[in-house]
């Protein structure tokens, strides 16, 4: 009997993932929209002007940290930010490269953050790793949009799936799913939003609120949603998502620990990212 007990025990505490309490992601860079301790001297490290406010420290860092318009994440300059060890620690403290663990078991919704052809491929083996550990869900949304792929995300679907003339992120995404099981395929709902008018007389790809928002008009109902991200864009999406669901939605995002090969101006334009997105949300 005493064996018996002390054998569920164990049992127990290796399978039970719904004990794990899940911190939201913006705790370690605002604090009730106030600046960390870790944000305050990454900013300090990296010579960004404020004066201690929110909106101040949205203000310099849309400036200083922002990647221009019409640039994608992998085209930033990081050669014009300090990449020390003390501000890679300040990374880690903000909780940048980490994986992001799920708290609960059982989710109404997972969705699936539209990215690169690679990027996605990561976040559906995540998500798979996710099922495999006893994750549970009822639909599966890929969001996703319809901008055009660079030529190494082709490459990478030929290599990868011998997937030719794939133009899209949507038809990238739909390469990349081909493989799930069945019965997961039987709750999937693709969400594919078009290229956008920039309001300058030119298009912009979907973002990440585009995509949601899409999702929201197909008559979401009351439920948990599980997004599945990757680092360091875990809180900036946790942020977007957030602020678009309704009430009625509870809403964890989780995500594999960056690659090694992320430079520093990627994790300073999501931070930047972070504040503006805080800073809009009520």
């Amino acid at each position: 009997m005493i064996l018996h007990i002390l054998f569920l025990s164990l049992f127990l505490s290796c399978n039970v993932m719904d004990a794990t309490q899940y911190t939201n992601p913006i705790d370690f860079v605002l604090k009730d929209k106030k600046p960390t301790q870790g944000l305050l001297d990454l900013l300090k490290i990296q010579d960004v002007q404020h004066d201690g406010t929110l909106t101040s420290i949205v203000d310099a860092t849309q400036k200083s940290w922002i990647r221009p318009a019409g640039k994608e994440r992998w085209e930033i300059d990081s050669t014009q930010f300090v990449s020390s060890d003390e501000v890679w620690k300040l990374i880690d403290d903000l909780q940048l490269r980490a994986e992001v663990k799920p708290a609960q078991t059982q989710y109404d919704y997972v969705l699936l953050m539209g990215a690169t052809a690679m990027r996605m491929q990561l976040r559906l083996r995540y998500f798979e790793q996710l099922v495999a550990q006893g994750i549970a869900f009822e639909k599966l949304v890929i969001l996703v949009g319809q901008r055009a792929l660079t030529d190494e995300e082709k490459e990478f679907l030929k290599q990868q799936y011998n997937a030719v003339d794939v133009q899209t992120e949507s038809d990238a995404a739909r390469v990349i799913v081909q493989n799930l099981s069945d019965t997961i395929q039987k709750k999937l709902q693709f969400i594919s939003v078009p290229m956008l008018d920039d309001g300058k007389g030119g298009m912009r790809r979907p973002n990440t609120a585009d995509t949601v928002n899409a999702w929201l008009e197909t008559n979401v109902q009351p439920g948990s949603c599980l997004a599945i991200s990757n680092q360091p864009f875990v809180a900036y999406q946790h942020s977007v998502t957030r602020g678009l669901l309704p009430q009625t939605c509870t809403l964890e995002t989780v995500g594999q620990a960056s690659t090694t090969d992320t430079r520093i101006g990627v994790y300073l334009d999501s931070v930047a990212r972070i504040l503006y997105q805080e800073q809009k949300n009520k």
